[in-house]
């Protein structure tokens, strides 16, 4: 594709402006990217790209940013310039950077990933997958995709009622992370962790009061760890189908924790040594 790409056409435009509805992501298998990150981290997945556009800015851009619109130009179905204030109608906030693109992308089934995990212990690894459980913060959701991806979690499951991890606001928050870990959506996750559990997995979910502590764990077979929504924590349901409920010590006066912190904590505690 040429360096030098001509306006945008109108059906072009149209094509990334459907990506900010979830049923369109779903038909089309495809997510919006917005900024030079979460492009470069696309081509170094290996993803397809669709439309590219970007401002005559953007376009002029030298140095890493300019060899890398290069390379997604000869990657991307189609690429054009747009206007900045045509960009601020797509990405919001994020329209700074230039840089807008459509990306394959789909979310996966929940089988997909305890396959994921069951080749993980094959290889001789105890593999971890964590839950979110009505999850309904953007950025809460995506930190916890990154957060995912950080510790060498074998993949996510989202329960139904969770925010659609394709909306732009959770592709943002998880910085590529999204191409490296499969994410599940519309469990029935009461179900989901009593299979685990029957498959002799650690099933435990993030309680503010728990029946132990934090240091208790994890042994050394498969873990789905739940965290849940911002309000209401993980349903009961969930909670009862788990097998071990279990809180991470307060020494302050807040109330809770966010989901994506707890998990931080639970990872980071098992994950490094002597945490």
């Amino acid at each position: 594709m040429s360096k030098n790409p001509p306006p945008l056409s109108k059906a072009r435009l149209a094509s990334l402006r459907r990506l900010t509805r979830r049923k369109s992501r779903v038909e089309d298998g495809r997510i919006l990217l917005e900024g030079w990150h979460l492009l470069e981290a696309a081509l170094e997945a290996g993803r397809a790209l669709g439309v590219l556009a970007m401002t005559p800015q953007a376009l002029a851009a030298g140095g890493a940013n300019g060899r890398l619109l290069e390379k997604a130009l000869d990657r991307a179905e189609a690429g054009g310039w747009i206007e900045e204030a045509e960009l601020s109608r797509i990405c919001g906030e994020a329209a700074d950077q230039g840089v807008v693109a459509a990306v394959d992308w789909a979310p996966v089934g929940v089988r997909q990933v305890l396959r994921r995990a069951g080749a993980a212990l094959a290889d001789g690894r105890t593999p971890v997958v964590v839950a979110g459980d009505g999850l309904q913060e953007p950025g809460n959701l995506g930190t916890l995709i990154r957060l995912a991806d950080w510790f060498g979690c074998t993949g996510v499951v989202l329960s139904s009622g969770t925010v659609d991890p394709g909306n732009p606001k959770v592709v943002r928050a998880g910085m590529g992370s999204h191409f490296h870990v499969p994410v599940a959506v519309g469990a029935a996750l009461p179900e989901v962790v009593e299979q685990a559990r029957r498959l002799g997995w650690w099933t435990v979910v993030a309680a503010g009061e728990g029946e132990c502590g934090l240091r208790a764990g994890p042994p050394d077979r498969p873990v789905l760890l739940v965290v849940g929504n911002e309000a209401r924590g993980v349903s009961p349901a969930v909670r009862e189908a788990a097998e071990v409920r279990m809180a991470i010590p307060r020494w302050g006066r807040v109330e809770s924790l966010n989901a994506a912190v707890a998990a931080a904590v639970f990872l980071g505690a098992w994950r490094i040594p002597g945490g």
